[in-house]
């Protein structure tokens, strides 16, 4: 069963509960309820959603597993500290960077990649087996043989999962999800170009990215460092920009 939630055709469809959880979520994160607020009763979402109380429980039950809640009986379900939000859930991440963006999160964020990004580089230097080299190796043709903007990001996530991967920590490998949605943010800001324009910049992502491979597959963590932090600071340099662009006027 589904109710209508503006979601864009093409989307993935969620039940009802995870639509009722995605609408308060993306409510809580952008601030219209407050730390240590109360939601509305279960029986006043039910109303508002024309849903069943059970299927507002269970939306809870979603809100509380990600941290952003939390119920007791005969008080109600209060919105937690944002602290304690278990913020790298894919979908919290995802209420946060849709728009009016948090820079001050979108910032955070930046700093988190360039805490996380070079070191894991560093290690992929010492770590690689041939098979991470091949994904790269495989990215980069990927990047190459784009034509279109969707074609690039996939081919510079394909890169950077694989540099984490290479590190060989499970716990870093964890990050691609914050990654992606930060890249694929990046991609939806980013200005269109004529066709020359955007060639150059194409050119440009995969000389810097063909680098970083040259790097890690020659062992040089101090270079494989050093270039993924750049590749950081031109992106969050990048997306400042596309965030300047889209303020309301």
């Amino acid at each position: 069963m589904y109710f209508s939630d503006g979601v864009p055709s093409g989307r993935v469809r969620r039940n009802l509960h995870e639509q009722i959880a995605h609408a308060i979520g993306q409510q809580i994160v952008r601030g219209d309820y407050q730390e240590g607020a109360l939601l509305p009763t279960e029986v006043a979402l039910a109303e508002r959603f024309r849903v069943s109380r059970t299927a507002v429980r269970e939306a809870f039950r979603i809100l509380a597993a990600k941290g952003l809640t939390n119920s007791r009986p005969k008080i109600g379900t209060r919105v937690r500290p944002r602290g304690q939000w278990n913020i790298l859930d894919h979908e919290v991440l995802a209420w946060h960077l849709t728009e009016p963006v948090n820079e001050v999160f979108l910032k955070s964020l930046f700093e988190l990649r360039l805490l996380v990004e070079p070191e894991a580089a560093a290690f992929a230097a010492d770590r690689r087996a041939d098979r991470h080299l091949a994904t790269m190796e495989k990215a980069i043709l990927m990047m190459e043989r784009s034509s279109t903007r969707d074609h690039m990001i996939e081919g510079i996530l394909t890169f950077h999962e694989a540099v984490l991967d290479a590190a060989g920590n499970p716990l870093l490998r964890s990050l691609g999800t914050l990654i992606e949605s930060v890249m694929r943010l990046s991609l939806s800001w980013e200005p269109k170009l004529d066709p020359t324009a955007q060639d150059t910049a194409f050119r440009d992502l995969v000389a810097s990215h063909a680098v970083v491979l040259d790097a890690i597959r020659a062992g040089d963590a101090h270079l494989a460092r050093t270039l993924i932090s750049s590749i950081i600071h031109l992106s969050y340099t990048d997306i400042q920009a596309g965030v300047v662009r889209n303020r309301p006027r």
